[in-house]
């Protein structure tokens, strides 16, 4: 999902959805996430955001990328099957 030329706005967005997966899957990981951007060689955070428990940005960003991704499934082909004897004899 992200290149070099990637906005820092995408960048963002990629490592939220990351932090949201991780939670979902690894329950010693929790909010609030605080995301702090340096410009390179800097040591002073130029943009923050703080993300709690009830952000309305991380549940449109749930929302949606849950959306998106049903609906990518729905789209997705299916398999090409072949019958289960035909596979035993080709076996």
């Amino acid at each position: 999902m992200i290149t070099y030329d990637s906005s820092l706005a995408a960048t963002a967005r990629c490592a939220l959805l990351s932090f949201d997966a991780t939670m979902r899957s690894n329950l010693s990981v929790a909010l609030p996430i605080d995301l702090w951007c340096y410009r390179t060689g800097s040591l002073r955070a130029e943009m923050r955001v703080d993300i709690g428990e009830s952000d309305p940005y991380l549940a449109t960003l749930r929302t949606r990328f849950g959306q998106g991704m049903l609906d990518l499934f729905h789209h997705l082909p299916d398999p090409t099957w072949t019958p289960a004897e035909e596979a035993a004899a080709a076996g």
